[in-house]
């Protein structure tokens, strides 16, 4: 009887230290995503004028995670591109068209293995954009901006070479300046625009 129990004592002990595996979430990476993205640009100078836009988001991410424990640490690099375009129009008959272009970023990202093999995470880091707006189908201005991004997201790891993520992210690029003439005839008018992004991914990643 003693000898059964002393068994089944060390089976117990034992599957904490097989269900976890140290080798999830450790090491290079490079991937692909693809989803919904978001662009607004809202423009401000004796009146206010918001574009939205919704597009299909593709791209690619090269990365490296380092796992202490439960604890994963890790740093990213990504392109994107999106699909999105579309127009406003104001009081005084203006058109506003916004073209989104593409992003660059490089972040950080910090979380739990919450439940092996699911990690939870957030990023934070700095992003490029460009952009595309068109006054009147005339007046056309093409911007880089930098800025910001924060995000949230969940990856399963399905071996030790694949896992998939699902995220969502946003991008703040903070105020642009462009000239536009009110009317045909009249001098131009320096106008703020503020540009953010925003989007929900689903990626994969080949781990090496």
């Amino acid at each position: 009887m003693f000898k059964h129990l002393l068994v089944a004592a060390v089976a117990l002990t034992a599957v904490p230290a097989l269900a976890q595996d140290d080798t999830n979430f450790n090491g290079f990476f490079i991937g692909a995503q693809t989803g919904w993205q978001q662009d607004k640009a809202k423009v401000s100078s004796n009146t206010s004028q918001s574009v939205t836009n919704d597009g299909w988001m593709y791209g690619a991410q090269v990365g490296y995670d380092y796992r202490m424990g439960t604890f994963v640490l890790g740093g990213e690099a990504m392109i994107s591109a999106s699909s999105g375009t579309s127009e406003a129009i104001d009081n005084a008959g203006n058109s506003y068209k916004l073209n989104a272009g593409t992003t660059w970023g490089f972040s950080a990202r910090a979380g739990w293995v919450v439940a092996e093999p699911f990690l939870l995470y957030g990023r934070f880091g700095y992003s490029w954009a460009s952009y595309n707006y068109v006054f009147n189908n005339s007046i056309e201005n093409s911007y880089d901006q930098d800025g910001i991004t924060v995000g949230i997201g969940g990856e399963y790891q399905f071996n030790p070479n694949v896992s998939a993520r699902l995220e969502w992210n946003y991008f703040d690029y903070g105020q642009n300046t462009f000239q536009r003439p009110p009317s045909p005839g009249t001098v131009y008018v320096p106008q703020d625009l503020n540009f953010e992004r925003m989007g929900v991914s689903l990626g994969i990643n080949f781990r090496f």
